[in-house]
């Protein structure tokens, strides 16, 4: 079941790369913009009785019409955390896409 997700989701990426722009008059095929190109992301910040937590999602990505768009995010998370019940310290680095 997966696998067909994404093989469904790469033929529906590749067609609307492959699609034409219904805005274009003459029918020509734009290709590549880079004003479609877009950045963001997220930070985030967090302090608690016993805990702290810090983390980054730096996002980059494409616009390939109206109503789709593709891009990478990759995560980076810190948490620390420490019991004073039971004398614990935990702390943990994440990180992914």
């Amino acid at each position: 079941m997966k696998k067909l997700i994404l093989v469904l989701l790469i033929l529906i990426t590749a067609k609307a790369l492959n699609a034409k722009d219904m805005d274009n008059d003459n029918g020509e095929n734009k290709g590549f913009k880079k004003e479609n190109v877009f950045l963001g992301g997220s930070i985030s910040l967090g302090f608690g009785s016993g805990s702290f937590g810090i983390g980054a999602n730096p996002e980059v990505g494409y616009s390939l019409s109206k109503w789709l768009d593709a891009g990478l995010v990759f995560n980076i998370n810190y948490l620390s955390q420490n019991d004073y019940y039971y004398n614990v310290k935990y702390s943990s680095f994440n990180y992914g896409g």
